[in-house]
This record gives structure tokens, C-alpha cells and sequence, in this order.
């Protein structure tokens, strides 16, 4: 009996279940189950897809149960399901508040309790064998927009694991990805299942070579989608005829790389977060007097050490790609911004020339506007010349010009003094309070 148990340990997760419209992904698969046959002592399927049959007591079964997403379409059989695996509430509060990574073990009076969450980025390729560039696919909800950016799939499973003092293991798989179930598969079709009631961490270990592949598989289809888009930034670089560049580079698919990119980063975190929690928990029971179980702890452990350095592998690799993709980014900006900088250029000397212009002009156009107003009168006397004479408001125009230029002046010349004293009022008070910590640390 856990200190943390409620009346009502799974109301949280029926409430998000109820009380929210969570859009279906995939469609919903009935249970599968396998059991260690006592007789020939070797798993079959069974044919019973009710939760109601796991009553029933078996020293090996496994389940693969659908996703336990908190929707109304399979609450029922999820909450049967919980109940008769005794699935602890920490478990469906994780998928409620969907976290990426978790790794939970809790000892009870009848046996012991482990589990945990996966999440990762789907990245699948649309078409393998077309001449078209890769990109990027996968399921988009309903209701979400059909931008680049919003079509996206995930990698979504919960796996729990039950061992009980009188030798009995079960094993649940929420939502299994195909290449989990493959695995898993495999291994019970196999003569090594005697080694999990020995050890029966050996199963989550196998789950770990599955969601390798899962993690490994869409990192490489992210390298492939993203190369086509390098090679088109590297030739827009060395390409001197390019009119527009930024019509030329599709900065939002390389934004949905690099946010795919952090996706899968989280997903290769949390797993090897996932391994060394294991290694702990594996080393911190390996004090056992068994000499075949301490063989196989020992063998356990080795293998973890082996998934931690795929997985090694695997983060190196993803760094490598997040850097490929920022040089990228920065270099499409630096191709814009050059350009730009260019057509700036091209743009003030075409102002030159029709500075150079206007100055060559200005003064003939200046006399001509003077002497074409009313402050000059011209008219022909009577030897036939032409006389040129001065208005009156000739000498008011000296009167009200002079001293209206010269206020101009002065107060341009006053705005200038107090911008610069604004400006350099900071600095001043900065100088002020240092000086005066500086004495109050003498005094202290």
C-alpha cells in the first residue's frame, strides 16, 4: 500500500476523458494478449480480446493494449484495463499532463510496479521512389491548420510492467510502435522466455531496441528532408544571377527542420535519461546470491550500456544536423541581407545622380523663381527697352526672412544641446552610483 494512493485514483483521468474533445489519431485496435503456456511452456496468442480474461492468472503474459489517450470513444476499456493490471494513478496522470519522459518503479505488498511514457517525432518520407524531393509527412489533426508547420505525426507509447512475489509478469504495451511490437513479438517466439521470469527487466529491454529504431529511423528521414534544402542554399550562394534570393529560399521549412530537429533532441534526452535510470535500478537489485540471475543481471546491464551508446550515437548525430541547419539559416539571412544591401547601394547612387542634377539646376531655378514672382515688375518704356523695377514688399521680405532664419537657427542649435545632455545623462548617473557604492563599501 503506497502513501500516494486516492479514493479515486483514476477521476483525472476520466475527467480529461469526458470533459475534453481529444481528436483521434489512429483508429482504436482491439487487445492482444500472449500467455506463457504451462503446459508446453511457450507463449501463444490468445484468442480473448476482453479485459475481463486478465483475471486469470498466468506466470508470463503480455498485452498490447491501444493508446491510453483519455478520450470517450475507449475509456471504459481503458479504466477495465487499469484496474485489472492495478495500474497505479502516477501512470494516467502522465499521459493526461503528456509528458515526454518519465520513469516510475513503486514496491507494493503483492509485488512491484514499473512504467513509463515515450514520445517522439514521426518524420516519414512521402514517397521513396518518386523523382520528387522528400518531405515531410505525417498525421495532422482535425482542426489544425494545413500549414507546413502543423503537419506533423508522433511516436506515442506507455508501457507498464507488473511482477508480482509469487513469480507472475505482465507486461503492458499502450499504443506499441511497430517496430516495439515486432521485437516483442520475436522474443516470445523464442526459447529464451524462461530468462524474464528470472529477470524481468529483460523486457523493457527489448522494448529499448524498438524505440531505437523509432528514434534512429525518423533522424535520418529529418537528414534526408533537410539535405535537398542545404544543397539549394549552397547553390543560391555561389550563383551570381539570382534577381530575388528570398523568394528563392523557403525560410519556413527550414524553421519546421529545426523544430522537428529539437523534437526528436527531446525524444534522444529523454531516452538516455530512460537508460541510466534502468542501469540504476538493475545495478541497485544485482545483490542477489544467484549466480544464473547475477549472470543475467550482468548480461541486462551490458545490454543497456550498448542502448546508451546507440543512443549516444544517435544525439551526436542530431547535433551535427542542428548545426547544419543553423549554418544554414544564417547563411540564407546573410544571402538577404547582402542583396539587400546591394539594392541599397544601387539606390542611393541612383540619389546621387539626381543630386548631382538637382545641384546644377537649383540656382538657375532659384533665380528664375525670385525673379518670375511679384517682388520684381518688368515692362518696356517708351524707347522700347525693357526696365526691371523692385515692389515695395521686396524690402519686407529682408525684414521678415533674416530674423525668422536666424530663430530657426537657435532653436535648432538648443534642441541639439539638450539631446546630446539626455543622452549622455546615463552614463553620468552610472559613474554617480559607483562612486558612491565605492564609499559605502570604505565604510563598511
Amino acid at each position: 500500500m503506497s502513501w500516494t494512493s486516492v479514493s479515486q485514483p483514476y477521476a483525472t483521468f476520466r475527467h480529461k476523458a469526458l470533459g475534453y474533445s481529444t481528436p483521434v489519431l489512429e483508429p482504436q485496435q482491439y487487445i492482444e494478449i500472449w500467455e506463457l503456456d504451462e503446459v508446453t511452456k511457450a507463449m501463444r496468442r490468445r484468442p480473448e480480446t476482453n479485459s475481463i480474461y486478465l483475471d486469470t492468472k498466468a506466470s508470463l503474459r503480455v498485452i498490447f493494449a491501444p493508446l491510453d489517450l483519455p478520450q470517450a470513444q475507449s475509456l471504459q476499456q481503458l479504466l477495465e484495463l487499469f484496474q485489472v493490471l492495478s495500474v497505479p494513478r502516477e501512470f494516467t496522470i502522465e499521459r493526461v499532463q503528456d509528458v515526454a519522459h518519465s520513469f516510475g518503479t513503486r514496491i507494493e505488498t503483492d509485488g512491484t510496479s514499473t512504467w513509463f511514457h515515450f514520445l517522439c517525432k514521426r518524420i516519414e518520407l512521402l514517397s521513396e521512389s518518386s523523382n520528387v524531393d522528400p518531405k515531410l509527412s505525417g498525421t495532422t489533426l482535425v482542426g489544425e491548420s494545413a500549414l507546413l508547420q502543423a503537419k506533423y505525426g508522433w511516436h506515442r507509447s506507455g508501457f507498464f510492467l507488473r511482477t508480482t512475489h509469487d513469480g507472475r509478469t505482465t507486461l503492458a504495451i499502450f499504443g506499441a510502435t511497430p517496430n516495439v511490437y515486432s521485437r516483442i513479438v520475436d522474443f516470445l517466439q523464442t526459447n529464451h522466455v524462461h530468462v524474464v521470469q528470472s529477470e524481468p527487466l529483460v523486457l523493457l529491454d527489448l522494448t529499448l531496441e524498438g524505440l531505437f529504431l523509432d528514434v534512429d529511423t525518423a533522424l535520418w528521414n529529418m537528414v534526408d528532408v533537410f539535405g535537398p534544402m542545404e544543397h539549394d542554399v549552397l547553390n543560391l550562394a555561389n550563383s551570381k544571377n539570382v534577381v530575388n534570393i528570398s523568394k528563392n529560399i523557403d525560410f519556413a521549412k527550414l524553421h519546421d527542420c529545426a523544430k522537428h530537429n529539437n523534437y526528436i533532441a527531446e525524444a534522444v534526452d529523454s531516452m538516455l535519461l530512460l537508460v541510466d535510470r534502468m542501469l540504476v535500478l538493475v545495478k541497485r537489485d544485482a545483490q542477489d546470491t544467484d549466480t544464473a540471475r547475477e549472470t543475467l543481471q550482468r548480461q541486462l546491464a551490458d545490454s543497456l550500456e550498448y542502448r546508451r551508446s546507440l543512443f549516444k550515437s544517435t544525439k551526436l548525430r542530431q547535433t551535427s544536423l542542428q548545426r547544419r541547419i543553423d549554418i544554414a539559416i544564417t547563411l540564407s539571412f546573410n544571402l538577404v541581407t547582402q542583396q539587400d544591401s546591394m539594392v541599397m547601394i544601387r539606390d542611393s547612387n541612383s540619389m546621387k545622380i539626381i543630386a548631382a542634377i538637382t545641384m546644377i539646376f537649383l540656382p538657375t531655378s532659384a533665380v528664375a523663381a525670385v525673379l518670375g514672382s511679384q517682388l520684381f515688375m518688368s515692362q518696356i518704356n517708351e524707347d522700347g527697352l525693357w526696365t526691371v523695377q523692385v515692389t515695395p514688399p521686396f524690402n519686407w521680405l529682408w525684414w521678415i526672412s533674416v530674423p525668422l532664419t536666424i530663430v530657426i537657427a537657435i532653436f535648432a542649435y538648443v534642441r541639439r544641446c539638450c539631446t546630446r545632455a539626455r543622452s549622455s545623462r546615463p552614463a553620468g548617473n552610472t559613474y554617480v552610483l559607483k562612486g558612491r557604492m565605492s564609499q559605502l563599501q570604505q565604510r563598511g
